[in-house]
């Protein structure tokens, strides 16, 4: 290489730098989110993530802005950042949007699953059961979401992939309610769930999907919302020390 085309090269990892950092960090708290490490309402303080991921405060605030995009994250003057807390309309409309686009992958998939695939999908079922069965709720978590990113995988489609991604992490931010919340909530629902739609899936018919898919985030989002309201009525009644 020559001296002149190392000097481009450098130059041009110079202006892509900054980009990456930018990006890096907001993978890094969007995962925080996904994974519930940052829960509804939780407050993302610029002075002690700026240590922690050793880096400045442009690269932090230009992430958070992108996750403000994506409805994750909310700024409130004089206050600062915090993880968003969906009110009970926004919570069914974006259970709304993950069934429309689970429907989707459906129509796009059902008439080319092969007995490779569905085996794949019992297995994945199988191993989220093994999670409930060891009450590892961060893993299970992961399996229940792993099983419905497969389906839509399947289609093969990569907007609809980044699309239902972006809805599944504001998913997770409203799970907390009814998977922490609500302490009677049975696990064991996802297994029941999942083998429901893949028995529709086998069935051959789109419209069985849809209904399955309907009913499942209809059901859930009604089960977000009580948790919610719950977790609100909570802190009503013990409002934090002044």
């Amino acid at each position: 290489m020559t001296d002149a085309s190392n000097a481009l090269l450098q130059q041009a990892m110079t202006r892509v730098k900054p980009v990456t950092l930018r990006e890096q960090v907001y993978n890094q708290i969007r995962q925080a989110i996904f994974e519930r490490n940052l829960k509804p309402g939780d407050h993302i303080q610029e002075r002690e993530l700026t240590p922690l991921l050793n880096i400045s405060r442009t690269p932090l605030r230009e992430a958070l802005g992108l996750l403000e995009r994506d409805g994750l994250v909310q700024y409130f003057p004089n206050r600062g950042w915090f993880v968003t807390k969906y009110t009970p309309p926004e919570i069914a409309e974006i259970f709304a949007i993950r069934s429309g686009l689970e429907n989707l992958a459906a129509d796009l998939i059902i008439d080319r699953l092969t007995e490779a695939d569905f085996a794949e999908l019992r297995a994945r079922i199988d191993e989220l059961g093994e999670a409930i069965l060891t009450e590892d709720v961060p893993r299970k978590f992961k399996l229940d979401m792993d099983f419905h990113q497969r389906v839509v995988e399947l289609s093969g489609n990569r907007r609809l992939l980044r699309m239902w991604q972006n809805i599944a992490v504001q998913c997770s931010i409203v799970f907390h309610y009814h998977t922490v919340t609500l302490p009677d909530y049975d696990h064991w629902l996802a297994v029941v769930d999942h083998t429901a739609i893949l028995n529709a899936l086998r069935s051959g018919e789109a419209a069985a999907v849809h209904a399955v898919n309907n009913e499942i985030n209809q059901r859930v989002a009604a089960q977000c919302i009580e948790g919610f309201l719950a977790a609100e009525g909570r802190e009503a009644a013990n409002p934090p020390p002044e």
